[in-house]
């Protein structure tokens, strides 16, 4: 088995906990949103590391579903973190499908992120000093 599929399955499947889905509830959400998807079987193929290869558009469902960008899963084989989606953006059965939204490259998406996390720290500084 190759390494860096047994690190995509652990982080997947401690991802899928944290936010409290099953692999049936998890392999539904990765087909939401006009995303083709895929069964309970592969997700836990994935979970188990047991291929060293899958289609990009499985990758790119895979990160959808556990709420990263979808880029996130290859950045994971790739020895990168996950990047989380904005969670301003709307949920999948949400999305207006006549509206184009922005496509951001990974560097913009991870420029974001900083910024959030800059944000979040900033208010939490804000509302220690007013104690």
């Amino acid at each position: 088995m190759e390494e860096r599929w047994v690190v995509l399955g652990n982080v997947v499947r401690r991802r899928r906990r944290e936010l409290g889905l099953t692999m049936a509830k998890a392999a539904a959400r990765a087909g939401e949103g006009g995303r083709r998807g895929f069964d309970v079987q592969t997700w836990s193929g994935i979970e188990r590391a047991d291929r060293t290869s899958r289609r990009e558009s499985v990758l790119r469902d895979l990160s959808w579903a556990l709420g990263w960008t979808d880029d996130s899963a290859r950045n994971i084989l790739e020895g990168r973190a996950p990047i989380e989606l904005d969670p301003t953006r709307p949920v999948p059965d949400e999305i207006d499908v006549d509206k184009e939204e922005p496509i951001l490259t990974t560097n913009e998406h991870r420029l974001l992120q900083a910024l959030r996390d800059a944000h979040n720290i900033a208010w939490e500084v804000i509302e220690e000093r007013r104690r």
